[in-house]
């Protein structure tokens, strides 16, 4: 209903003649003149760009509710925008991806929070985030929680590890600080108190729905629109992260469309 109101403008004839609603049409710079026949729209990859800053910043002051809230007010809008290009639609494509990662990402954190504390449940999600393609300042955040819930509930061996990643990062100087502590505190303890289904050496992507990991060859099936990864027993349910597709569903996905 936005995109088509953004579609329209009112134009004033003269009092007392009521304003007239004019559609706004595409122009010739779309690449295409055949463009300059169908409707405007208000939603563009830069103004998404704009969106996706403003949920960055929502993530670095801690807001992951809203943070969730607005990557995925992102992520409803990308079907609308008009791409004329390959290029464009690589970027489009880039930034539906970079949605469906914090999406996912707020998800694990949010039921991470839900989880008793203290528990080996808690540890598996704070380790989980750590692994999605998040922004390095972000990352250096969720490597930082991974690493003190970690040394707190003695998984020596998971804290050394998540320091030496975050010092990788070159972080902040009190970040630093505390990352060379638990690397040397963690250094002398060779083991972890918890049983956990984490494997660090292991690669895999997080299932959206039980939120355990699948690991590199073992069988998956993803969104039909976001692409969230799934086990196979959760084929044809509705996606836990966007919301709007079904899992498993064969689709041809975004693509440029020949106004022709």
């Amino acid at each position: 209903m936005g995109i088509n109101l953004g579609a329209f403008s009112a134009v004033s004839v003269g009092a007392p003649v009521q304003p007239i609603m004019q559609g706004i049409c595409r122009t010739a710079q779309e690449g295409n003149r055949e463009a300059s026949g169908m409707p405007a729209v208000c939603i563009t990859l830069e103004s998404l760009g704009k969106e996706v800053q403003a949920g960055y910043d929502l993530f670095t002051k801690g807001k992951f509710a809203e943070t969730k809230t607005a990557f995925l007010n992102v992520l409803y809008k990308v079907p609308f925008v008009v791409c004329s290009s390959k290029p464009k639609l690589n970027e489009l494509r880039k930034l539906m991806t970079v949605c469906k990662e914090y999406v996912l990402a707020m998800c694990v954190e949010l039921h991470r929070r839900e989880q008793p504390a203290g528990s080996s449940r808690v540890c598996e999600l704070a380790a989980y985030f750590t692994h999605f393609n998040l922004e390095p300042k972000h990352l250096v955040l969720a490597l930082r929680q991974a690493m003190l819930l970690h040394f707190k509930g003695k998984n020596h061996v998971c804290a050394a590890a998540f320091s030496k990643r975050l010092l990788e990062l070159n972080p902040p100087p009190k970040f630093q600080q505390e990352a060379t502590k638990v690397l040397q505190a963690s250094g002398k303890q060779d083991s972890n108190a918890m049983q956990m289904d984490y494997d660090e050496r292991n690669p895999f992507t997080v299932c959206a729905s039980s939120m355990k990991p699948i690991y590199r060859g073992n069988p998956s099936i993803n969104c039909g629109f976001c692409g969230s990864s799934y086990f196979p027993q959760f084929d044809q349910q509705m996606c836990a992260v966007c919301t709007i597709a079904v899992v498993g569903a064969q689709v041809p996905g975004l693509s440029v469309v020949d106004n022709q």
